[in-house]
């Protein structure tokens, strides 16, 4: 049941990607460089979904747990470029705080900082061990302690600026996702993991077509 779900997850992001791509190439090279920072975020959450999938397939051994080990970088330096991300739109469409240097450059420092955190708790403390559900088997980090704070940070960013996008320009689905994300991401804590993993996909669907509004050709 959870395999096939996986399944789908991988499906729709590979569906996704190909339209960043699209997008992409149609852009000029300052949109393009925010679409690029959607495409990385992904792209890892291409391979998160994909490993989960196959992990029963592979089964417990060296050969999955190092697989797994991709998942936890993609997820510490991928997770926050969703920042950089929603603060380009927001540039992008003109609202007058995302205008300044000063803002860009404060907002690159903290996407750094967090960063840096998911770095020493997801890839410095990674200490990994098998964990079944259903019909599946995945690899968990087991070393760190309290909350996950770049993704909890990262969420809470989106909501901010999504709002403000929502505010300015009546334009609310990159609102609506990120609150579906947080959501999501609350109940799918443990043994629920599958929905915020849905809350992934429906987020990166939001992006996507926050990307086709406003990071448009010039």
């Amino acid at each position: 049941m959870l395999t096939a779900l996986y399944g789908f997850y991988t499906i729709a992001v590979t569906a996704q990607i190909i339209a960043a791509l699209r997008l992409f190439s149609r852009r000029s090279a300052k949109n393009s460089a925010y679409l690029g920072v959607l495409l990385v975020v992904l792209i890892g959450l291409l391979y998160d979904n994909a490993i989960i999938a196959l992990g029963a397939i592979i089964g417990e051994g060296w050969f999955l747990h190092t697989l797994s080990v991709g998942r936890y970088i993609g997820h510490a330096f991928g997770t926050p470029l969703l920042l950089i991300f929603a603060f380009g739109v927001a540039r992008r469409a003109g609202l007058g705080w995302a205008q300044a240097k000063t803002a860009h450059a404060l907002l690159c420092l903290f996407t750094t900082l967090l960063i840096g955190i998911g770095v020493f708790n997801d890839i410095v403390r990674l200490e990994l061990t098998p964990r079944p559900l259903l019909d599946i088997l995945r690899y968990v980090n087991i070393a760190p302690k309290g909350p996950p704070i770049p993704s909890i940070a990262t969420i809470l960013g989106l909501l901010v600026m999504s709002a403000a996008l929502w505010r300015s320009t009546g334009w609310a689905w990159l609102a609506v996702g990120a609150l579906f994300m947080f959501i999501a991401a609350v109940i799918g804590m443990r043994d629920w993991m599958f929905l915020s993993n849905f809350g992934e996909v429906v987020l990166g669907l939001a992006c996507l077509g926050a990307a086709k509004k406003f990071l448009r050709p010039e």
